[in-house]
């Protein structure tokens, strides 16, 4: 899994971020005389790639106290093509003081985000492109989880892009303390 995760990542950041697109408008017609419907697709600055003004040997060295600093384990670490990350990190309930779900969507159960009662296997990989005297970073979060005291299958998590969020954040402080 981590391979393929990480090598998603080389393929997402190859160069600097590029500016999100502006929301669009789209109009669906229909075959009756109401005129269709219109929807709105908003764009949102993907906070899971940036561009860093700081050299990638800089960058490698803060990742893992960024890491630690989010509660996050380390389980794959690869310094010649500059990936870091954890596979399948079990975590239930908090990831460090933070409850899980403000990480990650499972859905709710009985109006309880099950994030929070379900056992979640996390994956964050980072993966540092340098560019001269800066670094494109990308970090992607996927999570799986299932019910802890029922049998069930693991159903895919959403992120809420807050981990990614919180990840930069803590770069950035860990480079410019």
């Amino acid at each position: 899994i981590s391979v393929i995760l990480l090598s998603a990542c080389t393929s997402t950041a190859q160069g600097p971020a590029v500016a999100p697109t502006p929301d669009q408008t789209l109009r669906i017609p229909t075959s009756n005389a109401s005129g269709g419907s219109t929807i709105t697709i908003a764009q949102t600055e993907s906070p899971s790639r940036r561009v860093i003004a700081a050299p990638v040997a800089r960058v490698w060295e803060a990742l893992p106290a960024v890491y630690q600093t989010l509660g996050i384990h380390i389980t794959d670490s690869n310094a010649g093509n500059h990936t870091i990350g954890t596979t399948s990190y079990k975590v239930r309930r908090r990831l460090g003081n933070v409850p899980l779900s403000r990480y990650v969507d499972c859905g709710s159960t009985q109006g309880t985000p099950s994030a929070d009662s379900y056992e979640v296997l996390l994956t964050v990989a980072t993966q540092l492109t340098p560019a001269g005297d800066t670094t494109a970073v990308s970090t992607t979060v996927d999570a799986l989880a299932r019910p802890v005291f029922v049998s069930g299958e693991y159903i895919n998590c959403g992120t809420t892009r807050a981990l990614e969020k919180r990840f930069f954040d803590a770069l950035n402080v860990a480079l410019h303390p």
